[in-house]
């Protein structure tokens, strides 16, 4: 028997293990809005197979492979990480572009969706060709207190609810940066004291 969550483990087919069968759970890694799409971007996408054993895991495998796809095998007690991580780059990818979206627009940008096009297309381009480490930029990446500090100030005249989450994803990008050994400890320092001073502002 098999099932397609991402975040559910093999415990939830326990019962029909206990009358002799056997368990396996895929879950492709990729986002299906529409069966058209689904369609399209099935083959070649990944697909996680968690089994119970060998004869489970080869079977997962040959489906995944049957699709298009390419199997990856993926422990039962890290399937929530990993669909957490899923909904990472997908869902907050799509929350934080309606985002973007909305303060274009209040900020008198034509055609908000299309105008930020190339600027999503090619940081996910940037991504794959540096890694996360080298394609981030931006005032977190600077350490630029300056425009961090204009940018809350907008967000709280303008977006008061957006603030918040301004703050948690500068927050990352700082962390990521300071990882990197492109922005000092200190920096960063100067950057979370800006920060602290939004926090609970709306």
């Amino acid at each position: 028997m098999t099932h397609l969550s991402g975040a559910t483990g093999l415990g939830v087919l326990l019962p029909l293990r206990e009358l002799g069968g056997r368990r396996l759970a895929a879950h492709p890694l990729q986002t299906f809005p529409d069966v058209e799409g689904a369609i399209r971007t099935l083959p070649g996408c990944r697909i996680a197979v968690t089994a119970d054993d060998e004869e489970g895991f080869a079977l997962g495998e040959w489906l995944a492979t049957e699709l298009g796809a390419t199997p990856f095998r993926l422990r039962d007690d890290l399937r929530p990480l990993y669909h957490a991580a899923a909904v990472f780059a997908s869902n907050y990818l799509v929350a934080t572009t309606a985002v973007a979206e909305r303060l274009f627009a209040v900020a008198g940008v034509p055609d908000p969706a299309e105008a930020m096009r190339p600027l999503q297309v090619a940081t996910l381009d940037n991504v794959e060709r540096l890694g996360t480490w080298g394609a981030l930029t931006g005032p977190a990446a600077r350490g630029d207190v300056t425009t961090i500090a204009r940018n809350l100030e907008a967000l709280a005249e303008h977006a008061p609810d957006t603030v918040s989450a301004y703050i948690a994803m500068c927050r990352v990008a700082l962390d990521l940066t300071v990882t990197a050994g492109r922005l000092s400890e200190a920096d960063r320092a100067a950057v979370a004291t800006v920060l602290d001073r939004w926090v609970g502002v709306r």
